[in-house]
């Protein structure tokens, strides 16, 4: 760990932070959003929509639902 603070949250605040770390915060959530539908295929389709406002997420999940 880097700074000695270990990461601590839900699983989906998570996945969105880390694509955010990985990939940069601009595509966090559309790379997120795909890469959860790429993982698990319909069998988990809940993600949440406030990890950077309600907004960005809608922007992104638009997008990702007009990719299918």
């Amino acid at each position: 760990m880097k700074y000695g603070v270990k990461p601590i949250g839900t699983h989906a605040h998570e996945w969105f932070m880390f694509h955010a770390a990985e990939y940069g915060f601009k595509m966090a959530n559309e790379l997120a959003l795909e890469h959860w539908v790429d993982v698990y295929r319909g069998d988990l389709g809940v993600a949440l929509s406030d990890t950077y406002t309600t907004d960005v997420f809608s922007s992104s999940s638009t997008k990702i639902r007009q990719a299918f």
